[in-house]
């Protein structure tokens, strides 16, 4: 009698998933799809997260159309993706693109390459400006105009070319440099201890300059900013 009853109890569960199969496989879901048992004898096609329509054609969610459909931050762009978005920072802003985009203080990378140049820091960039008497994009030069008439000004090409009444013409190496302007080297910002990055960033010496990176798991502008966790980038819906 033992043996009926086991043998009716699996009879009863491949019906079970016999009767299951057949009902799913008597529908043509999406590809996007997931065939949900309602019960024994029904099921119906359900469209997966990301994704709306009837189960048996489904379309692709632009989160993005609307603020409504994503959580990115305001400083942020968001890119749809099928079936999800994902946030990323606009330019001149760094953070996860949800709940972090902070502006990149681009001046404390001292990117205004021009004598004496000053760097201005605004929300998503910076700007350059040229002292007083001097010309140039403030980036990459800062002129007044004086060219250096023999070779015994050579200036290196670290180095800017300059007249006062004291010195009369000279080389004058660049900010980040340091010699005599025939000759400039590269000042090591990092092995100087003149950075002043973050705790948790490293000092990376560039030519005439230096970056401030946040060590790994720490996300950040580098130099205020390294926050202690891994953010992830991709967001789902």
């Amino acid at each position: 009698m033992a043996r009926i009853v086991v043998l009716l109890f699996l009879c009863l569960m491949v019906s079970s998933s016999y009767s299951d199969i057949v009902q799913c496989l008597g529908r043509t879901c999406s590809e996007h799809a997931t065939c949900q048992f309602a019960s024994r004898f029904f099921a119906s096609c359900q469209c997966n997260p990301g994704f709306t329509g009837d189960g048996e054609t489904c379309t692709d969610i632009d989160e993005c159309l609307t603020k409504d459909t994503n959580n990115c931050h305001q400083n942020a762009v968001c890119i749809n993706t099928e079936g999800s978005y994902r946030c990323e920072c606009s330019s001149g802003f760094i953070g996860d693109g949800r709940n972090v985009c902070n502006d990149i203080k681009e001046c404390y990378s001292h990117p205004c390459r021009g004598y004496n140049a000053t760097c201005t820091d605004f929300d998503g960039g910076f700007s350059c400006t040229c002292p007083p008497g001097l010309t140039g994009d403030g980036i990459s030069s800062c002129n007044d105009g004086v060219v250096c008439p023999d070779s015994s000004h050579v200036c290196s090409a670290h180095a800017l070319c300059q007249y006062s009444p004291k010195l009369g013409i000279h080389c004058n190496c660049l900010p980040g440099f340091t010699g005599d302007g025939i000759t400039c080297q590269d000042v090591d910002e990092c092995a100087e201890d003149k950075h002043g990055c973050h705790i948790n960033a490293a000092c990376i010496n560039t030519e005439g300059s230096f970056t401030c990176q946040c060590k790994h798991g720490f996300l950040g502008n580098g130099r205020t900013v390294c926050e202690g966790k891994l953010l992830l980038f991709n967001v789902l819906s």
